[in-house]
């Protein structure tokens, strides 16, 4: 992986979703062209209802937690998924969504 893929690998802060886990891990495809980034973490509430909430215990029993993964690329500065929400960019010293 060059130094550039390698910086995105980290678990991070999502402010939408206050104390949910986000993760990204980082790896070469196995032809070696192309920077995969796996996503992964946990929200509450069902996939797809637009809960906008965290994982706290009381937001936890309130809407119930589920674990959540999918893959993107990398390619230079830029991270995404090719869906239009989940894009970023590397700013000095961190992903700006």
């Amino acid at each position: 992986l060059t130094p550039q893929a390698s910086r995105f690998a980290t678990e991070y802060s999502d402010p939408l979703h206050p104390l949910c886990k986000r993760k990204i891990e980082v790896e070469l495809s196995k032809d070696g062209r192309t920077t995969i980034a796996h996503f992964s973490g946990t929200d509450v509430g069902a996939k797809g209802s637009g809960v906008m909430a965290g994982c706290s215990a009381e937001e936890i029993k309130e809407y119930k937690l589920r674990d959540w993964s999918f893959d993107g690329s990398i390619l230079g500065e830029v991270i995404s998924v090719g869906d239009g929400v989940h894009e970023g960019r590397w700013d000095k010293d961190g992903i700006r969504w």
